[in-house]
């Protein structure tokens, strides 16, 4: 049996992010999902050797809201292998935290052709809820798991696992097999494709919009999308 080899690990035990690992993005525009927050720098911090992307309700550049999001394009990517993440969740109206994966080089197009891999996404009404997804194909097509998780506390931490396989992708919370996808496709060229790449780590919170609805008067503000670390396995001779 190969054995895993740890080949990615952010323990954000600096003040800072390293930037040889790390892009910290800037931006608003909605990014296709009618999202309200303005990605600022300045909500992204390193406290107490955690990750901690603040979502708050400031005004800037015109957008109600400010948040963060940060990625490893250009900087780390990997083709198959095993992702773990120890998080702790934001919660209300609005909060959409999210853990999950883009193509490095977009080899088979644009999206959704060249393929999305959700490691979790969380809606903030409901945290409990667990959504593990891949996005592919043309016209666009997803797949993948839903889970409530039992007992769910928002002051706790959850370990987040995406298992990723040439010919299947399984989602794993706290060690506890949720399930997993074995069939998808793409326009551009025979399975596995287009999960047969490079792709990058992404880590973000967004602040409304389509999926999560819009914050609302319940909504308290500031929020935490509170990182612990980041591992990244892979097989040691093979797949």
């Amino acid at each position: 049996m190969n054995k895993w080899q740890l080949v990615f690990e952010e323990k954000f035990d600096s003040d800072e992010l390293n930037p040889q690992r790390w892009n910290i993005n800037e931006g608003g525009g909605g990014f296709g999902n009618q999202e309200l927050q303005y990605y600022h720098p300045a909500n992204v911090k390193i406290e107490n050797s955690q990750l901690v992307i603040t979502g708050e309700k400031r005004m800037f550049n015109d957008w109600e809201y400010c948040s963060g999001k940060i990625t490893t394009k250009g900087k780390f990517s990997f083709q198959y292998g095993l992702v773990e993440i120890r998080a702790k969740l934001p919660k209300g109206k609005g909060m959409w935290p999210a853990l999950w994966m883009m193509p490095e080089n977009s080899r088979y197009g644009p999206w959704p052709s060249c393929g999305e891999i959700d490691i979790m996404e969380s809606l903030g009404h409901n945290p409990a809820y667990f959504y593990g997804t891949i996005h592919f194909g043309k016209p666009h097509t997803e797949a993948g798991v839903r889970y409530i998780i039992p007992g769910f506390d928002s002051e706790k931490y959850y370990t987040y696992k995406l298992l990723w396989d040439k010919k299947e992708i399984r989602w794993y919370v706290d060690d506890f097999l949720i399930g997993g996808v074995s069939r998808w496709f793409t326009s551009s060229g025979e399975y596995p494709r287009p999960f047969d790449q490079p792709f990058y780590l992404i880590v973000n919170l967004a602040i409304g919009g389509r999926f999560p609805g819009n914050p609302d008067e319940t909504t308290v503000f500031p929020q935490h999308f509170v990182v612990d670390y980041i591992r990244v396995y892979q097989r040691n001779g093979g797949d």
